[in-house]
């Protein structure tokens, strides 16, 4: 009864700090960190293999293995947020990118200048500017959504 209790908040907790705070330092520290704890225990159960019984013993689970299948369960689900979270945040900065990308090149061959003034508009600072419209400079432009997150 305690493991199930200890298996719904580790679920929870796993769910709520991947859909809080991913991406800031401290998080990432603490993946780290469980990490490592992760690999502790391995070693420590690998060396004394009735340590996982006894703990699974205080905490109501009937077996070692049973505790081990547990843990790996918690670990997968974590495992998998990270993946997906990172696979998203990855998704939208090459969208992102990508639409910078093409209104720069769109701007580019629209307003095309070598030196020379455009019908309609001129030339000031290496920014074209079109029939009294705001100038548009490139990439630069603050029309464009920031680059990154």
């Amino acid at each position: 009864m305690i493991i199930q209790l200890l298996l719904i908040v580790a679920v929870l907790v796993v769910a709520v700090a991947f859909l809080r705070n991913r991406n800031t330092m401290r998080f990432q520290a603490g993946k780290k960190l469980l990490f490592f704890l992760f690999v502790f225990v391995f070693i420590a159960s690998v060396v004394n293999p009735d340590l996982l019984t006894r703990l699974g013993n205080l905490i109501g689970v009937g077996r070692g293995a049973d505790l081990l299948l547990y843990m790996l369960v918690v670990a997968f689900l974590f495992a998998s947020m990270n993946t997906y979270l990172k696979f998203k945040d990855l998704e939208v900065r090459l969208t992102r990118t990508a639409r910078r990308l093409a209104v720069s090149e769109a701007l580019r061959r629209d307003y095309a200048v070598e030196g020379s003034a455009v019908e309609g508009g001129a030339v000031e600072g290496g920014a074209v500017e079109r029939g009294g419209g705001a100038p548009v400079s490139g990439p630069d432009d603050p029309r464009l959504p920031p680059p990154g997150r």
